[in-house]
């Protein structure tokens, strides 16, 4: 579509730069729409947590423990086996 309309109103370079354009504009364009989503679904968890800091409390409480979690298993993996640049 936008490649036979560049070619035919603009020549054939500008359906190459058209052709060469679309791939990664694509792919920025899912991007965008993938952080648009994330951030609506942020704002909407924070608008519900806002006025209820008991709620507010507990999910911060989960979160400080998962990174403790993560933390605590990073430490193991790094004791059992070195980094392969140390050898």
């Amino acid at each position: 579509g936008w490649i036979a309309l560049a070619g035919w109103g603009w020549g054939p370079r500008a359906a190459l730069g058209v052709a060469l354009l679309l791939p990664p504009l694509g792919a920025l364009g899912v991007y965008w729409m993938r952080r648009w989503e994330w951030l609506v679904e942020d704002a909407r968890l924070f608008l519900r947590l806002a006025p209820r800091p008991d709620r507010r409390d507990r999910l911060a409480a989960e979160r400080r423990a998962l990174v403790e979690e993560f933390d605590r298993i990073r430490r193991l993996v790094e004791a059992e086996s070195p980094a392969p640049w140390t050898s």
